[in-house]
Order: structure tokens, then sequence, then C-alpha cells
């Protein structure tokens, strides 16, 4: 029987890596005809995740690891703001990842047999990949649901035309149950060099999927849960969380 087939691509760094594995794992123990590729991008700066991988792959076959080259990032970018660097990076990687996904995962098979491609919060660009392919796209939300609720806020507020500043009044953001003060924004919002615009592009692309998993559970975040499930622009919203590293194996330094 052909197995259906599902692509990851999770942004460089172990912490993410880590947390895809961790939810390929779950998917494949529910299903034994699913087999998944995880796509694996190299970092920037920082180690890479060779001997992680490997480890996993001889572990559990249902997964495979596929690294994709290496494109050469513009560090002058980094400089002025690492978010927006960073979201460059990924998007370079784009025609690299079609490759492979057409070379070595669709292989001569139907292309009906890849069920989806699932990109991590900063690989929102690799939607694009989805869309030319003609298949489902989906995120996977690492973080909670409440920041996710401020990632989509961040369009609204683009409206007004410029970014966040630190002198604003508490911003009101839907999954966060009181007003948010402008000194626990995260630094981006207030960059005006690519920082604040990565992530407002980041949650335009949020948009197009199919559907966003999140690393938590609904226990955890009722109202940002709840706020996201009944938001009629928001796409449907699976919370899988949490997905942990609970073997205590030693952690590669992240990106």
């Amino acid at each position: 029987m052909k197995k259906t087939k599902l692509v990851f691509v999770p942004s460089p760094g172990i912490s993410h890596l880590i947390s895809t594995v961790e939810l390929s794992k779950r998917l494949t123990e529910r299903d034994d005809q699913l087999s998944i590729f995880v796509l694996v991008i190299s970092s920037p700066v920082g180690p890479d995740s060779e001997s992680y991988t490997q480890e996993v792959a001889a572990s559990n076959t249902s997964i495979q690891f596929i690294n994709i080259p290496k494109a050469d990032p513009n560090l002058s970018e980094a400089l002025s703001s690492p978010e927006n660097f960073y979201a460059l990076y990924l998007e370079s990687h784009r025609s690299y990842v079609k490759t492979a996904i057409i070379d070595q995962v669709l292989v001569s098979e139907s292309i009906t047999s890849l069920a989806g491609i699932v990109v991590d919060l900063f690989c929102s660009s690799m939607v694009d990949v989805a869309n030319e392919l003609g298949v489902p796209s989906y995120v996977f939300f690492t973080s909670g649901s409440a920041y996710l609720g401020f990632v989509f806020y961040l369009p609204i507020h683009n409206k007004n035309g410029r970014e966040f500043e630190t002198s604003d009044p508490d911003s009101i953001i839907p999954t966060y149950s009181h007003p948010v003060p402008s000194n626990v924004i995260p630094s981006y919002a207030f960059n005006k060099h690519g920082g604040y615009s990565s992530f407002v592009k980041h949650a335009t692309k949020f948009k197009e999927t199919k559907g966003i998993i999140i690393n938590t559970f609904a226990e955890l975040e009722s109202h940002a849960v709840d706020r996201l499930k009944f938001d009629a622009e928001t796409p449907p919203i699976y919370t899988v969380g949490p997905l942990l590293d609970l073997e205590g194996r030693k952690q590669e330094p992240d990106h």
C-alpha cells in the first residue's frame, strides 16, 4: 500500500527541529501509513544538526531527513534587523526546497500522494512552494496561541502605516485578556529596518494556509485559543502541545 507523504520545513535551529520531530513522531504513531519528510535548512550561524537527525533517522524509519543546499546569506542585513535577515535567508532557499520535494519526495509518484507541506512560523515564504505545487500548506507555530494572536494583530496595526513606539498606549490585542504595555512587546515590532515588516508578511502568509498547528493546549491558553477559533479570518487551528524533548538528551546550542 502506498504511503501518504507529508513534508515539514522547520526553521534552522535545534529547538525548532526537535519540536518538528516530536510532532512527526506523534503523527506516525497514530497512522502507520504516513511517511514524513523533514527538509533541513542549515543555520546561517552556529552548528548544524546532523548528529541529531542521524539519531532520529536510525530509530524511526517513517521520518526521513533531506538536507537542503545552503544559500549564501547577506550578513549585512543581520546588523539592521536579525528578524528580517532570517526571513530573507529562509526565502533564499525556496527554489532548493521546491526542487527537493519534486526530486526526492514526489519522485515518479502522483502528486496526490503528498498530503501537504507544513512550514515553520519563520518559513512562511515556503507557502508559495506549496501553492506552486498545488498542495495544501499548514503552519507549525512552535510558540503559544497568545503570541500567534499578536502576530495576527500586526497587519491590523500596520494599517496606521507605522511601527510601534515605546510611547504608545497599551495595545488591545484580542488573544491577550489584558491590555499589553509597549515595554513587553517584542523588540522587532519597533524595528524600522525590516523587523516589523517581516512579521507583517509572516502573518499575511499564515492566512493563506489550510490550518495552523500550535505547540500549546487549550486548557493552558483558553482565552487565546477561543479567540483564534472564533475569528472567521483565521485558518482552523489545532493545539498539539506541549511537544517537548522528554528524553533529556544533551542540547546543542541553538541558532
